[in-house]
């Protein structure tokens, strides 16, 4: 069950051709800026397809094993008509399919300190599986 004790709230703060930032709240607080691919509206035939951001609602996390990065990594579960979306490492929207990068600064349009902003993500994480037994993630505007 969805709680605030359980819930990373992704807010899209501007929206590029190139891509979408943001920041990702938990609690009260600020806890790290988001960069993902550009985001289309419903109405969009690119809506949801591959390389766009995911689509407003709520999503499970859950941390499985990634090949591409050869350890474990915090995915966005079930998103409609997408898998295999990460959050992790990346400064530009060239470092994103369709995944979220998290930084803890943007300098010249490009997030920072990106590996320091996945690892206090996933100790979040893994806090909060610990505590509440599940992890979510809700997008809005």
């Amino acid at each position: 069950m969805q709680n605030n004790l359980n819930t990373l709230i992704l807010i899209r703060e501007h929206c590029f051709t190139d891509r979408t930032l943001g920041t990702l709240i938990f609690g009260s607080r600020l806890f790290v800026l988001t960069l993902e691919p550009p985001y289309f509206p419903p109405e969009h035939t690119r809506h949801n397809s591959k390389k766009t951001a995911i689509p407003f609602g709520t999503y499970r996390l859950k941390f499985s094993f990634s090949p591409r990065f050869n350890s474990m990594k915090l995915y966005v579960s079930d998103v409609p008509r997408r898998s295999g979306i990460i959050i992790h490492p990346g400064n530009l929207p060239a470092d994103t399919a369709g995944c979220i990068l998290p930084g803890l600064d943007l300098r010249n349009g490009a997030l920072t300190d990106s590996r320091a902003a996945v690892a206090r993500i996933e100790q979040t994480a893994r806090e909060i599986i610990r505590t509440q037994r599940e992890i979510f993630l809700y997008i809005t505007k």
